[in-house]
């Protein structure tokens, strides 16, 4: 299976395993996001910085 170089791929990693066995068992979590994020049209381009924290 060929997956494209635009796609979201989440990879299973013994930290991600205790994240979601908090979440589904009602246990508290905290949770970092940083990023970036580009909206792109005919005429204006716009690039945005995002850093959100959960928890």
């Amino acid at each position: 299976m060929t997956v494209p170089d635009n796609s979201f791929q989440l990879v299973n990693s013994s930290g991600i395993s205790d994240i979601y066995n908090s979440i589904v068992n009602g246990g508290s979590v905290k949770y970092e996001i940083k990023g970036q994020v580009t909206i792109e049209s005919t005429l204006t381009m716009i690039t945005k910085d995002f850093d959100v924290t959960l928890g």
